[in-house]
This record gives structure tokens, sequence and C-alpha cells, in this order.
């Protein structure tokens, strides 16, 4: 992943706990090698033995070339060819440990969060309009196969013990839109959805949960707003921890919390979705990890597409124990549904998010959005400013600076500007539109299609450095090593993962 200038894997490998593992071997846990994404071409050497891809910031990844990504772009489309996978923005960790954090009682909105705190809590670094975000992972999966042989595996009676989904415990709804801005331009984004929200929009069924939608800059978010305790003393993440190779009995309410950002196409919609996965096996494929008697199959469905994930480990418990361990394929659970439903199902989804996309207007809210079924059509009640999910207008003004917009269009457009992680991209299109407003006009006045999304800016290559190797020693064309491609870009940092 190329974000702006520097270079960061796109699924760094996790950081493992192989602290004490009680009845599991150590054996179980092995952190996982870099997997690097790519658009459009890559640098690769026919033996095979390096392959450096590189994805850059416009449309960070092109997932048609990354095979990690493909097979659950095909599960997609086999729910229904109005679903798509436009981008995969990989992962970010919200550090609960800020010291910049203010009290709960200074906050006078759900969201209400300034930008040191954001900082402190992404563990950005650099100015705001370049800042770097660190890559995050969830941890690897350990093999089932080897799980299976401990069975049956006690559950902790522990106490209760974990933290609020609430601020500066748990990320703020904003986060995951700074980390996305960083990777990709949000401007084109339709609606933000977290991981709990397709269910709900394809059935109409809150099952308990509270929804607020809010619209921001054209952008419409719909997300869950509950107070709730999140008991990592619970069976349900005892069991993650089992299947991750940590001790189930330890409790670190204070490690990072780490979400994934996709952008999908349903219908006409763009949707940025910002969900945690549970795990990633060491095929890269992501992991839904449960423990219940009993599944809602739609509900699971939606939830594993809301977080890309491709596998479900269901656990299952009798009398305190962990008796077995059932894998399914995200293709399996599809069974349990007919076609008719799945079609059903998206089209329930288009249908809700046109439907609040009208009611929302122009209106910014924030709104309540209450159940309902065929016989009632969607509806928003009002809410207080208070439970707003979003900052201030300051602060979202502040992360997000209003620039002149690409290709020449009017500046009272509310879209949200591109902001890679250097800036310079911003930068080089707002100068280009602001000079005679020439070249995005230039392109609309050849042929309305054609628009210039951003300006990554230049680069350099400097030919006369001692590692360059003879052209007879070059196994193919693009035979080049990661040392040779360092001098030749002139970079300065020694770590590959921190290039600039």
């Amino acid at each position: 992943q190329v974000s702006g200038s520097r270079v960061t894997p796109l699924l760094a490998p996790p950081a493992m706990s192989l602290g004490p593992l009680g009845r599991y071997p150590q054996a179980l846990s092995k952190p996982p090698g870099l997997a690097m994404t790519s658009i459009r071409g890559r640098i690769a050497c026919i033996s095979g033995i390096m392959s450096l891809n590189i994805a850059y910031a416009v449309r960070l990844v092109d997932v048609k070339d990354v095979p990690q990504r493909t097979n659950f772009v095909n599960i997609l489309k086999h729910i229904d060819n109005r679903l798509d996978l436009e981008a995969d923005l990989g992962f970010f960790a919200w550090y609960p440990n800020c010291s910049a954090a203010k009290p709960q009682a200074k906050r006078t909105r759900r969201g209400d969060v300034d930008v040191e705190e954001l900082r402190c809590g992404l563990g950005a670094d650099g100015p705001l309009a370049a800042w770097r975000i660190p890559p995050a992972a969830p941890d690897e999966l350990v093999s089932v196969d080897r799980l299976r042989t401990l069975l049956p595996l006690p559950f902790h009676q522990m106490k209760r013990n974990g933290y609020p989904n609430r601020l500066p415990h748990d990320a703020p709804a904003v986060a995951p839109l700074v980390a996305a801005s960083k990777r990709t331009d949000i401007s084109s984004i339709d609606f933000y959805i977290d991981g709990n929200a397709l269910y709900t929009l394809a059935t109409g069924v809150l099952r308990g949960k509270h929804f607020t939608v809010q619209k921001w800059r054209g952008m419409i978010t719909v997300l869950h707003n509950d107070d709730f305790f999140l008991d990592l003393a619970h069976h349900g993440f005892q069991f993650e921890r089992m299947c991750t190779g940590t001790h189930s009995g330890e409790v670190n309410a204070k490690a990072p919390r780490t979400k994934h950002m996709q952008v999908l196409r349903i219908g006409e919609f763009t949707v940025l979705a910002a969900a945690k996965v549970d795990a990633i096996d060491r095929h890269r494929r992501f992991v839904e990890l449960k423990v219940a008697a009993r599944l809602v199959w739609p509900q699971i469905i939606f939830q594993m597409v809301s977080t890309g994930s491709e596998l479900l480990n269901k656990g299952l418990i009798h009398e305190d124990e962990l008796k077995a361990i059932d894998e399914y394929d995200l293709r399996q659970l599809l069974d349990n549904l007919t076609v008719d439903e799945r079609t059903g199902y998206t089209t329930n989804i288009i249908e809700a998010l046109r439907s609040i996309r009208n009611l929302v207007g122009e209106d910014e809210g924030p709104f309540f959005l209450p159940g309902w079924n065929s016989a009632s059509p969607p509806s928003l009640r009002p809410l207080p400013a208070n439970r707003s999910l979003l900052p201030e207008v300051g602060v979202l003004d502040e992360l997000f600076p209003r620039a002149s917009p690409v290709g020449g269009s009017s500046p009272s457009d509310s879209r949200a500007p591109v902001a890679s992680d250097e800036g310079h991209g911003q930068a080089e299109v707002a100068g280009r539109s602001q000079a005679g407003e020439g070249f995005g006009d230039a392109l609309k006045h050849f042929d309305s299609r054609f628009q210039l999304l951003a300006d990554l800016g230049f680069f350099s290559w400097y030919r006369n450095f001692s590692l360059a190797k003879p052209a007879s020693q070059r196994v193919c064309k693009g035979d080049v090593e990661v040392e040779e491609l360092k001098r030749g870009l002139g970079v300065e940092e020694e770590s590959l993962g921190m290039w600039r």
C-alpha cells in the first residue's frame, strides 16, 4: 500500500501474544509473513524469488489483483451481482492507553473527540495533513486440527473484566473515516456503516440494537449507537483467545482494538464498512469466530460480508467446556438461503439505503432509525445533539480541510476532499484546479467521462548508484532487488515498511 510517498504492507504480521499458553503449545502460533498488494502491475522476477507489489492511493487496492481478496469478491457475486468489493483499505488499531484522553464528564456528545486525542489513539505521527497511521492486523488463527486434539477445553470462571464501548476505551466513529482518508479518496463514499448495519438494512430487524443516522458532506452514516460493556471474560472472547493461541484465561482490556476497512459497491451506492475481524488464517483469509447454541444465518452472513470474512469457526459449548469446533465457508452458509432470498435481501438493502437518503435530505441529523417491515417502510426520528456519533463541525473541518474540488466542480460541493498520507496529491490537484480551472476543465471539454481523480506528484529515479547490477545478471526485464530500488528511488529510511 502506498499512501502519498510512504510504502507499508496492507496486511502486516499481527502482534502475537506468546505468553503463558497453558495447554496450548507454542507451535500453534506462528507469525505470518508480509502480504503485499498490487494494482495494475507488479515488479516481479520470473524465478518468483522476489515479488514487490505496490498499490496506489487513489484506489488503494485493485482487489482483482489481490489473490486473498479475489475469492471474497466471487462470494459477493454469488450472493448477488449487485454486490462488489471496490477496495480493501486494510486495518487500523485504536490504542486505548492514550494520555491525551479527556474525562468522560467533559464530552458534550458521544462522538466528542479532539484532534490530539485522535492522534494519540490512532498512533499517528507527523503533521495533521500528513498523518502516518501504522498498519495493524488481527491475530493469526491457530491450526483448528491441532486445537481439536486438545478438546475438551475448559472455560475459565472469571470475574467480569473488559471495557465499555465508548471513548477513550473504544475507537470513535470518526476514526475509520480518518484512517480511510489516509489511504483512499473518501469523497465518493455514499454511506458509512459498521458490522451490524447490513443485516438490519436487509431485514428491518434491530434485534435490540439502536442505529443513529447522520449526514456529513454528502456522506450518510448508519452506525450502531448503544452503550454496552465488552466483557472479555465471556465465553465468546475466551473462544477467540483459544483460537488465536492465547491463554483463554488471560484478559488484556488495554490491548489495541483492531478494525478492518473496505469499500463495498451495493447497487448504485459506494459504502465504507468498518468492522472488527476476529482472526486471519495462514492463507490470509479473514475468519469469524462464534460460540452460540443457535445462529441466525442471515445475520452471520451479512456480518461476515461487512468484515470481509470468508470463514466461520463455530464453537460448541457444553457444561462450560469447549466440546467441538465446526468450520464453515461463507459459500456453505449461503446454501442456507435460496437464490430468491439472497436476491431479496440485496434488494431490501438497496431500497433501505435509498429510503434513508431521501428521508435525510439536506438535514444532518442525528436521527434514530426504528425497525421496519414490508407494511411499514423505514422512518427517521430526530435525536438530541448529544447522541451524535461524530465530533463537532470544527473538529471535522480540522481533520478534513475543505479544498478546491477536482475537475472544476463547484466549490460548494459538500463531498470530503482526498487526503493522502503525505498530502502531496491533494495539493497538486487543488493547484491544478485553481490554475485557470485548466486541466480538469480541459478533460471535461474533451469528454465528460474523463476526470482527474488525484495528482500523485513526482518521483525521481537516480541512475548513478553503486548497487546497480549488470544487465547480464538480470533474469528478466523487470528484475530488480529491494536494495537497488531503495537506492534508485533515493529512499531515506532503512525499514521497507517506512520508506520515504
